[in-house]
């Protein structure tokens, strides 16, 4: 039906489709639910201060999580991102573990770099959709995250551990928690002989060429995030920031024959600082 002469059509009209969207009931979908966040981000906002070169680096770690996700498009995963916070989610299937080794991978290196993830996965009630994502099963995934990883590591919520059973060694259960323990020469061994992503779908996601990074470091990569680990243990670190990088570090040492932590020489700060 045509406007009255006297009535222009708004530039801003929402097309119906979106009126609808707005206005539709959605309901909640059992899906796989991932939350994880960067230990310590705050942390490196600080110390990158305001040079376009550091804020770079943080904004190319995050554009690594969020468009490498979207090339994963065999896992059939949806994701959202705020900040640091990467929330992935996925109908349980067989593809789950895929998703499990792709979270592995991405410990890995990101950890190779300086940045160090922690997160919960479990299976639970979301709304998840191109811009909203909420529900008891976020709100779990999330508590895991912040009360039961508390090192660097993606734990697993004990309530459906029937569910994640068929993940191999990936999983190790120490203390009554379980988690992704990619930090070992198994799994990097494992790496070398993957294929690497498709250079087409990781050039369409505007990242740069596969580098084969696990292939390139071979038998050292272990070495070398240990010695990434050492550079942020010796710089000035409170006792919790300490305990938290310590935890991963050891893990490593006690593999490749290396000293702990503790015999690291301690640089305290002189005021408090924050590590979440």
């Amino acid at each position: 039906m045509a406007l009255p002469p006297n009535v222009k059509a708004s530039a801003n009209a929402v097309p119906n489709e979106k009126r609808a969207d707005f206005d539709r009931n959605p309901i909640y979908d059992r899906r796989v639910v991932v939350f994880y966040d960067f230990l310590g981000w705050r942390n490196h906002i600080t110390d990158a201060g305001c040079a376009p070169a550091n804020l770079r680096e943080l904004r190319q770690m995050i554009l690594r999580h969020t468009r490498m996700l979207g090339v994963k498009t065999d896992l059939a995963i949806r994701t959202s991102s705020f900040s640091d916070n990467m929330v992935v989610t996925q109908v349980p299937d067989d593809r789950t573990k895929m998703l499990m080794q792709h979270l592995a991978n991405v410990q890995l290196g990101s950890a190779l770099v300086g940045f160090l993830v922690r997160g919960g996965i479990t299976v639970g009630n979301v709304v998840h959709d191109d811009e909203v994502v909420f529900g008891p099963g976020l709100n779990r995934a999330y508590e895991l995250e912040s009360t039961v990883a508390k090192y660097p590591r993606i734990v697993l919520d004990p309530d459906v551990k029937k569910e994640f059973a068929d993940l191999g060694p990936l999983v190790v259960e120490e203390s009554g928690v379980r988690f992704l323990d990619p930090f070992r020469p198994f799994y990097i061994e494992a790496l070398k002989k993957a294929e690497q992503e498709d250079p087409a779908k990781v050039a369409a996601a505007g990242l740069p060429p596969p580098q084969g990074v696990f292939k390139k470091y071979a038998k050292d990569f272990l070495d070398n995030v240990l010695n990434t680990l050492e550079d942020k243990l010796k710089k000035p670190t409170d006792d919790a920031a300490f305990e938290k990088i310590a935890w991963l570090h050891d893990r490593i040492a006690k593999q490749t024959g290396k000293p702990l932590a503790a015999t690291l020489p301690r640089v305290k700060p002189k005021a408090a600082a924050f590590f979440r």
